[in-house]
């Protein structure tokens, strides 16, 4: 695994992570 394909996949994962918590909360 590149760092930039790390980096990638952790945005990918925070993006989801967020999408997640506003249709928890709203």
């Amino acid at each position: 695994l590149s760092v930039r394909e790390a980096g990638l996949n952790g945005l990918c994962k925070t993006l989801a992570t967020g999408v997640h918590n506003d249709f928890a909360t709203s």
